[in-house]
């Protein structure tokens, strides 16, 4: 009889064990998926089409796209430069946009019929692991800065750009 108590009370503990490692193993498998969720969010893909024309018109006047890529220490970036199409060589303020997370360059479409306007040129970027620039993962803004940095390296090389300011 009490073999019996004694078999009952192991195998009772045996299947709790089971449970709670199964149950630890969900909780586990939850984790895992919520940080790989916050470095490794749904990346923006795009085409090249959705960028638009290299030439297009805001009112009455006339910008365009330059696409180019650099290469910062986590690969190639791909970014665009909006200006007016006509006063190119002029120097004049652009703003670096920055995009959020989850996100591409195509997100500084918003901000185009404000600054263009105004005569300030806009420069955005695929930043590392978003839209189509190289990268896994993006890293909440550790190693962006080091993206944002060879951004602005370039354009204070540029004879066009007189100053610049950051949005986003």
């Amino acid at each position: 009889h009490n073999f019996g108590s004694a078999q009952r009370a192991f195998n009772w503990a045996h299947a709790m064990g089971e449970q709670l490692a199964s149950s630890w193993w969900r909780v586990r498998d939850v984790y895992d998926m919520l940080w790989k969720m916050v470095i490794r969010p749904p990346r923006d893909l795009y085409t090249e089409e959705e960028l638009g024309p290299d030439k297009f018109r805001l009112g009455k006047k006339v910008f365009i796209r330059r696409d180019l890529e650099l290469t910062s220490s986590r690969g190639q970036l791909k970014c665009s430069h909006f200006l007016p199409a006509k006063g190119t060589s002029e120097a004049r303020p652009c703003v670096v946009y920055l995009h959020g997370n989850c996100s591409s360059r195509l997100e500084a479409f918003d901000a185009l019929p404000v600054l263009l306007p105004q005569d300030v040129s806009v420069f955005s970027m695929d930043l590392s692991g978003s839209g189509r620039s190289d990268g896994e993962y993006i890293s909440l803004g550790y190693h962006e800065e080091q993206d944002l940095r060879t951004c602005l390296e370039f354009l204070r090389e540029l004879p066009t750009v007189s100053s610049f300011g950051l949005w986003g």
